[in-house]
C-alpha cells in the first residue's frame, strides 16, 4: 500500500486537502486508511505540508523512516539527510539502509 499527497490526482491512493472537513478532521478514506496499521511508514514528501504531516501524527506503525527534517524528527525513528537530487534516489537509499537494520 502506498498513499501519497496529490490535490490534483484523481488516483485512489492520493489524497489531498479535500479528504478532510472544514475543521481538519479526516473523511471517510482517509479513517479507512488510518484504521490500518502498517509495520512500516516509509515518509519522503518532496514538500511537506500540514495535511501528511497531520497523517503522520496519526499514524501509528511499529517503525517509520524519512528525510530529515526538524518537524518531521519527532515522529521518524530513523532519518536520512537527502543528499540525493531526486526522490527514488533518496527513496532507495532509505530502503537500503532499511534491509541492513534488519
Amino acid at each position: 500500500m502506498g498513499n501519497y499527497y496529490d490535490e490534483k490526482s484523481v488516483d485512489e491512493q492520493a489524497f489531498s486537502y479535500k479528504d478532510f472537513t472544514l475543521f481538519g478532521k479526516p473523511r471517510e478514506k482517509l479513517i479507512q486508511m488510518l484504521s490500518l496499521t502498517p509495520d512500516l511508514i516509509i515518509f519522503t514528501p518532496e514538500r511537506l505540508n500540514y495535511f501528511t504531516l497531520f497523517l503522520l501524527q496519526l499514524q501509528s506503525a511499529s517503525y517509520s523512516m524519512g528525510f530529515y527534517n526538524e518537524e518531521t524528527e519527532p515522529y521518524l525513528d530513523l532519518m536520512l539527510n537527502n543528499e540525493e537530487n531526486d526522490i527514488q534516489s533518496g527513496t532507495a537509499l532509505l530502503i537500503k539502509y532499511l534491509k541492513q537494520i534488519n
